[in-house]
């Protein structure tokens, strides 16, 4: 509804489904929780030293013994948004559950009028939606230089084989 300026009533049932979806996908993955598949090629790797480098104030980091996530919320044009950077289990993986489980509780302690997820998901997950291609804001193209054709395979032009999102590339 805030996202369509005109539709404000449409924040009943934005909230409805919001929630609802959230607490049928927390059951969902009870009985089968997808993990990430590897992707062949990180830049960077998640660790402790490299968290404490990468968040700054705005960033908002919730660690308990199941989970860690990683957000920022900024309200742009009267839209309140929440930017999941990062997440991962105990065992430093991303999951299923642990991303219904972060959807949650930015749901009940943000109240955001959207939550973005910039990045690929190596899992079968229900708790975001795709944006529609006509709604992405901005379009990356990467480029590079290779520098030792022996080391690099054709998977480097997949971008289903990167791990990359805005833990490791945010411009805010």
């Amino acid at each position: 509804g805030n996202i369509k300026k005109n539709n404000k009533w449409l924040n009943t049932f934005s909230w409805l489904f919001a929630h609802s979806a959230s607490r049928v996908n927390k059951i969902k993955n009870i009985i089968a929780n997808d993990a990430e598949k590897k992707p062949e090629i990180y830049l960077l790797p998640n660790e402790p030293v490299m968290e404490q480098h990468r968040y700054s104030t705005p960033h908002k980091i919730i660690k308990q013994k199941g989970y860690s996530f990683f957000y920022r919320t900024d309200v742009e044009d009267g839209i309140r948004t929440v930017y999941i950077i990062d997440f991962y289990n105990s065992i430093h993986k991303k999951d299923a559950s642990t991303l219904a489980s972060f959807v949650s509780f930015l749901l009940k302690n943000e109240k955001p009028d959207i939550i973005l997820f910039i990045g690929q998901l190596h899992f079968s997950q229900f708790s975001l939606l795709k944006v529609p291609v006509d709604k992405e804001p901005k379009k990356l193209n990467f480029c590079g230089e290779i520098l030792d054709k022996k080391e690099i395979s054709n998977d480097i032009f997949d971008i289903t084989s990167w791990d990359f999102g805005l833990y490791n590339f945010d411009v805010r």
